[in-house]
């Protein structure tokens, strides 16, 4: 049995290349919206890397939290980040991944940064070790809010005012 014994001692091996995820950048670096506007923002970040399938369910957007006092910060944070997790759309192809989540109605809430993150799969055993990130700034103005304290009028074409400026963060 000649032909067994050429089919026993043949080894196949399978090389699998992985390029490593490279977060290539958020679409806007920083955006800027006006709190009245209504206005939505699309938050979008491009990953390359290979065999996407590895990295597809690793990829997340999340507002970076503040340490502060009041936790105000964090308790937003918190209810942004459950709404962008179930908001994020991701797209793929060969060598790139899109995560994109759009935020509604815009509001002095959503004011800080956000992060584009990919984190090591289960699969690469702790291959890269890291995670790998890049940042977007978001700045929601409002407007501010004037206290005319005193008003008197000083000659026929002057007013003089006392007034108070006030932001409101909350």
């Amino acid at each position: 049995n000649e032909k067994e014994k050429n089919i026993s001692s043949q080894v196949s091996h399978l090389v699998v290349s992985v390029l490593f995820p490279i977060v290539k950048s958020p679409l806007n670096e920083e955006i800027e919206l006006k709190e009245n506007d209504g206005k939505s923002f699309t938050l979008s970040c491009i990953v390359e890397a290979y065999p996407t399938s590895l990295f597809n369910n690793t990829i997340k957007w999340e507002k970076e939290t503040i340490d502060n006092f009041d936790n105000k910060d964090a308790s937003d944070a918190s209810e942004i980040n459950a709404i962008i997790a179930s908001k994020t759309k991701v797209v793929t192809n060969d060598t790139h991944i899109t995560a994109s989540v759009t935020i509604d109605k815009a509001t002095k809430k959503h004011n800080g940064t956000y992060i584009c993150s990919v984190v090591e799969p289960i699969a690469l055993d702790k291959s890269f070790g890291k995670k790998i990130e890049k940042r977007t700034s978001i700045l929601i103005q409002s407007t501010p809010l004037a206290m005319i304290t005193f008003a008197k009028a000083i000659g026929k074409n002057r007013i003089f005012l006392n007034w108070t400026g006030e932001y409101n963060m909350t």
